[in-house]
C-alpha cells in the first residue's frame, strides 16, 4: 500500500509542478499544494519524493529548494508514457486533480499576497 501512495504523491508533485509559472516551485509551496488535496507530508518525505523525480530525470533540482518540471516529467504528467513509481493517471483525474490544484494555488496565493 505504501507503494501506491509514494505514487500518487509523485504524481501529484509533478500536476502540480505543471500549474506552476515557469513549471517550478519551492519545496513549501508544494508541500501547501499537497496537503490541500490529501496528500500531507512531511518535509522530509516530500525532499525525498523530488530527489526521486529528479533522478528519474521527471524534475530538475535549482537552488534554495526549488524544483523544475522537465519536458520528460510534463509527458508524465499528460499521459504520455508511463514511469514506474509514478502513479498513471485515469480518464479525467488530470482534470480533476489540475481544478483541486489551482483552486489551492489560488488560495495560496491569496494568503501570501495579505489576503484572507
Amino acid at each position: 500500500m505504501s507503494h501506491s501512495i509514494d505514487a500518487a504523491r509523485r504524481h501529484c508533485i509533478l500536476v502540480s509542478l505543471s500549474l506552476m509559472r515557469a513549471y517550478q516551485s519551492n519545496l513549501r509551496t508544494l508541500q501547501s499544494m499537497l496537503d490541500d488535496v490529501g496528500y500531507a507530508a512531511g518535509v522530509d518525505r516530500l525532499r525525498t519524493d523530488c530527489a526521486w523525480l529528479t533522478e528519474q530525470g521527471y524534475t530538475k533540482a535549482g537552488s534554495g529548494d526549488v524544483y523544475m518540471l522537465t519536458d520528460r516529467g510534463l509527458d508524465v504528467v499528460m499521459g504520455r508514457v508511463d514511469a514506474p513509481g509514478v502513479q498513471r493517471s485515469a480518464p479525467g483525474q488530470i482534470d480533476a486533480l489540475k481544478s483541486a490544484l489551482a483552486s489551492a494555488g489560488t488560495a495560496l496565493a491569496s494568503v501570501l499576497n495579505g489576503g484572507s
